[in-house]
């Protein structure tokens, strides 16, 4: 019987610290992936981040690692997204006159990374940095 309690206890302690966090942002990357993708994988990458929810619910913590995960796994999707229009170059608005030399290609369409790329930034470095104080905080705060 002591085995078991042992086993219970240690199971229901939850862990609070960098890896805690960073497979918040792997669960908060997947539901953004799955959102943004809605229209076509997105409902597998659902299920599946749902699943890995409930994983890593039990395993960890929720305060404060799922917000700093939260920001850093969306901003992930957010800058991997961006990485994927990289090359993209959208449309003018109003009619596009192109002038295209013999051997050359042309062509407009897609949609501006930049966006995209502002946006993940300031969501991973705002989770990043508010990991590091978070943490400075507990560990001023911790008994000696």
């Amino acid at each position: 019987m002591n085995e078991l309690s042992a086993l219970t206890e240690a199971s229901t302690q939850r862990r609070h610290n960098w890896q805690s966090a960073g497979e918040w942002a792997v669960v908060f990357a997947l539901l953004s992936l799955g959102v943004v993708s809605i229209m076509s994988i997105g409902y597998a990458v659902l299920a599946g981040a749902l699943i890995l929810l409930g994983i890593v619910r039990r395993r960890n913590r929720a305060w404060p690692e799922a917000l700093i995960g939260g920001l850093v796994g969306t901003g992930a999707t957010c800058l991997f997204i961006a990485y994927l229009h990289r090359d993209d170059s959208p449309c003018p608005p109003g009619p596009v006159h192109m002038v295209v030399h013999r051997g050359d290609f042309g062509s407009c369409g897609g949609f501006d990374p930049t966006p995209w790329l502002v946006t993940g930034l300031v969501l991973a470095v705002s989770g990043i940095v508010a990991y590091l104080i978070l943490k400075r905080i507990l560990v001023a705060t911790e008994p000696r």
